[in-house]
């Protein structure tokens, strides 16, 4: 494409410059040195050697660097991370930081490895994300799905493990709470292997959805193998509860405890058969295994035998097994959504 085609960015086109890059249709003249530090990929690309003959790439208009793959705004928030001055640098590290800006400097870092920047950049993500300066202007509890798998993608890209926790907590959170679909972040959790995402996005899809294959088929998000997981889940929580519904969760004898089998674990096992009848528990989906041991936690903290009958000791002992029952159900939750259909061998 000849030059007279192409423009001059109007901030980053500087007289004083000495490598004229190109990115889409509009040219940047810029000072080598910074593209150069860092151990960047274009201090690699500037080291390559030229013929005398030949003019050197980045010298004017007529030989720019060409850039694939990246957007001229892209380019521009690089340039701006690089020129700017420490007080400008200090706007993103505050509550009012432009957390969508952050995400795009950390992304081209790292594409072209300037490794201290794209640390810098995706730490200030998480202090701002995570209230270090107080409440953000973005905040996890309330935006939409499509920044959180962006964000998401940004941690793993840039390999920070306490923002990929945090935005898997929060995210995770909220499909908990039905607050936001989970499609999307079956989507992503699936593409990197996010296991404890990958169980409460599953579960909470398929407590939307059911087992009804009309209401599969018509969710053009998911694709045929992930619908099928959806099914093998619905078949293997089943038989989970068909197994919990029948053993109450054990605890041990506590001190001062002086009829236990008989007395404090007879009347715990005989309530909780009892109470796994109750019709607010099958009220719930037969799948919805966390929603039925949450109704059993409900009623037996309350039921009179259990408050009567069990020592003060043995009563926590056991409230305290039905918890950890519940986390180990959630935290085993993508376990149950493997495709059966698949052979083992």
């Amino acid at each position: 494409m000849a030059s007279k085609q192409l423009v001059r960015d109007d901030k980053y086109y500087r007289a004083d410059g000495d490598c004229v890059i190109r990115v889409e249709n509009t040219l940047f003249k810029v000072h080598r040195f910074l593209l150069g530090r860092d151990s960047s990929a274009f201090q690699d690309m500037f080291s390559f050697p030229t013929s005398d003959k030949e003019v050197a790439e980045g010298s004017n208009d007529e030989n720019p660097v060409q850039l694939v793959g990246d957007t001229v705004e892209q380019f521009r928030w690089l340039l701006s991370v690089l020129y700017a001055l420490p007080l400008e640098l200090q706007a993103y590290n505050s509550a009012s930081a432009d957390v969508d800006n952050l995400i795009t400097i950390a992304e081209i870092t790292n594409k072209y490895h300037f490794t201290s920047v794209e640390t810098w950049a995706v730490d200030a993500l998480h202090n701002v994300l995570s209230g270090v300066y107080g409440k953000s202007q973005t905040d996890l509890a309330t935006c939409d799905s499509t920044l959180l798998a962006r964000l998401l993608e940004t941690a793993i890209l840039c390999n920070h493990t306490r923002l990929r926790s945090l935005i898997v907590s929060k995210w995770s959170n909220r499909i908990l709470l039905r607050d936001v679909s989970p499609a999307l972040a079956i989507v992503v959790a699936d593409r990197h292997a996010l296991r404890s995402l990958q169980g409460i996005a599953y579960y909470v899809q398929l407590m939307e959805v059911g087992c009804d294959p009309q209401k599969l088929t018509a969710d053009t998000t998911l694709s045929r193998d992930q619908r099928t997981r959806l099914l093998s889940g619905h078949w293997s929580l089943v038989k989970l509860w068909d197994r919990l519904r029948v053993t109450a969760p054990a605890f041990e004898r506590s001190d001062g405890c002086t009829f236990h089998n008989h007395g404090c674990l007879k009347v715990w096992e005989d309530q909780w058969l009892e109470v796994g009848k109750y019709e607010k528990t099958l009220a719930y989906s037969s799948a919805d295994v966390l929603g039925r041991l949450r109704c059993m936690r409900d009623h037996l903290m309350m039921t009179g035998e259990i408050v009567l009958r069990l020592t003060p000791q043995c009563r926590k002992a056991a409230v305290d097994s039905l918890w950890r029952t519940i986390k180990e159900v959630e935290d085993g939750l993508a376990d149950h959504f493997n495709d059966l259909t698949q052979s083992s061998e």
